[in-house]
């Protein structure tokens, strides 16, 4: 997103001045207008650029405007939350509001999850590093292996124990299509 990222900053920095400064009672009204008017301001400004100007639109503002919409979503949901009591504005924190809200994950695309989830999923988290899954990968890795050499040796068993037409018709319908005469014929007389 480059320089365009600031449309996030800033959105969440006018949020954060919300959260700390109008009754919880009224402040979805207040979040709800900002951010619209905010996200509108850019979409048509995109629109003025493309259509009136004729200028060619950075890919990275259309992505930064994208981001926005969600974003939306996000702060809207909070202060929805902190307007029906859901979340009392005691328990928001600076640092994990600002996390919940610029989570990179679901700024690409979702989900919207509510923030008292997302608070007690960080809670959740433990600072112990997970297990190192390789021993589990390597396993898999020897399984594929086995799997794939006992499905090549039953086939070439297989192609081995067949006489006569079956195993020719077996030979010929494994070769390419496109095949030269001269392939075949030197197939034809290995299958015989």
């Amino acid at each position: 997103m480059g320089i365009y990222s600031t449309l996030l900053f800033a959105s969440t920095f006018v949020f954060t001045l919300l959260v700390a400064s109008v009754d919880p009672g009224f402040i979805h009204t207040w979040v709800f207008g900002i951010q619209m008017s905010w996200q509108t301001f850019w979409h048509l400004l995109i629109q003025y650029r493309e259509y009136c100007l004729h200028e060619p639109v950075s890919i990275r503002l259309f992505s930064a405007v994208s981001s926005l919409m969600l974003l939306t979503q996000r702060i809207t949901s909070v202060s929805m939350d902190l307007q029906e009591k859901q979340v009392m504005r005691g328990r928001v924190m600076l640092l994990p509001l600002i996390s919940y809200i610029l989570s990179f994950t679901t700024l690409l695309g979702g989900p919207l999850c509510s923030y008292s989830q997302f608070v007690s999923l960080m809670e959740g988290i433990s600072l112990n590093p997970p297990p190192s899954p390789l021993s589990v990968i390597f396993l898999k890795l020897v399984q594929v292996l086995l799997l794939e050499l006992e499905t090549h040796k039953t086939g070439a068993d297989y192609l081995m124990e067949m006489s006569g037409p079956l195993k020719r018709r077996a030979v010929y319908q494994s070769l390419p299509v496109d095949g030269t005469p001269q392939q075949l014929h030197g197939c034809a007389d290995w299958c015989m």
